[in-house]
């Protein structure tokens, strides 16, 4: 089940997006490490699921790429 997932994540991806069920993002990572750069989108998204009650849908893991996230209200 997770190769079907990995081949096909972009297209579930616009699918949950087109029936309204998620919003989603990118770059869920800390930052750039050989840079010094600390993004900060991790500790916002968590921080605004808690505090606005959201939930995870899914996050991807993307071999070479960063990753991407959805996220809905919870019911």
């Amino acid at each position: 089940m997770a190769g079907f997932f990995l081949r096909h994540q972009n297209a579930l991806i616009v699918y949950f997006l087109q029936i309204n069920i998620c919003e989603s993002g990118h770059d869920f990572f800390n930052g750039n490490w050989l840079s010094g750069l600390r993004y900060g989108v991790r500790e916002a998204v968590h921080e605004f699921c808690v505090v606005e009650g959201w939930e995870f849908v899914f996050l991807t893991m993307e071999i070479g790429d960063n990753p991407s996230f959805a996220i809905r209200k919870m019911k």
